[in-house]
């Protein structure tokens, strides 16, 4: 993942010269308001001595009206220069930050392309941790070469996020969880070691991964058997107290041979 440093540097120049060309356009349009109005309310307060009670009563309505309108005439001048300020300053996403400056010790950051199902629907974000899994299809001592068993298992735990797609800040709204959900897949990078990526990348290569988000508070590891048909069949009996094995077929007991009459033969001939 790589950021145009130049090209951010221009952005903030931009936002620094537009923010200090507004900071005193709108001091002194609200200087020249406050002056107009002072100016007002004087002359207000000259007439206000020579009037009645009555009179007074109407002169200190429009003062405080006055009052009124230059507060509002302030926050018009504040947005007209919000509103004149360049597109790229008025942005309201926060500058890029470079990746290495969230780059744990001793970490590297790795990209895998992972349908949006497989990471939480989408869901994830920046910040996050995850634990990795691998689907594959492993071959079965017991069976021919060809016919192979699925196996299901965590090979990381305690995985950070470090991005997702080109968003490095925590923060999705709707729009980005459905245009996530609608993209064949999407690009997650992790925060793992040295041997974690070659790893990462072999189980990509050879399976399909998929991403189990973790509670903030979960820090530790467990240890947990591969997930196969036999533990998924044990693991339910045990549980549940289902057995899901069909019974061995009863094997029939073999027919006993017919007994054979005892002959009796003597010097040659059978009595």
């Amino acid at each position: 993942m790589n950021f145009n440093i130049d090209e951010k540097k221009r952005q903030l120049v931009i936002l620094l010269l537009a923010i200090a060309m507004g900071g005193l356009a709108a001091g002194l349009g609200s200087n020249y308001i406050r002056t107009t109005i002072n100016r007002q309310t004087e002359q207000l307060a000259k007439d206000f001595k020579a009037k009645s009670d009555a009179e007074k009563e109407i002169l200190k309505q429009q003062m405080m009206k006055l009052y009124q309108d230059m507060d509002v005439k302030i926050k018009q001048a504040v947005e007209e220069v919000k509103k004149a300020a360049p597109k790229e300053a008025r942005s309201e996403k926060s500058p890029a930050v470079a990746l290495s400056t969230k780059m744990p010790p001793g970490k590297r950051a790795m990209t895998i392309s992972i349908n949006p199902l497989s990471a939480v629907g989408g869901l994830l974000n920046p910040g996050d941790f995850v634990d990795v899994l691998v689907e594959l299809q492993m071959p079965n001592p017991q069976r021919p070469a060809s016919d192979k068993d699925q196996v299901t298992s965590i090979i990381f735990q305690n995985i950070q996020v470090l991005a997702m797609d080109t968003q490095v800040s925590p923060g999705t709204n709707e729009q980005d969880i459905q245009n996530r959900l609608k993209a064949k897949a999407i690009n997650v990078t992790l925060a793992v070691s040295p041997d974690e990526a070659g790893l990462l990348t072999f189980a990509q290569a050879n399976g399909k991964i998929i991403l189990s988000l973790r509670s903030p508070g979960e820090k530790g590891t467990q240890k947990v058997d591969a997930a196969t048909l036999e533990t998924l069949l044990d693991y339910v009996e045990k549980t549940q107290g289902t057995k899901l094995r069909p019974a061995p077929p009863k094997r029939e007991a073999p027919a006993e041979a017919p007994k054979q009459p005892v002959k009796i033969f003597k010097s040659g001939l059978e009595y």
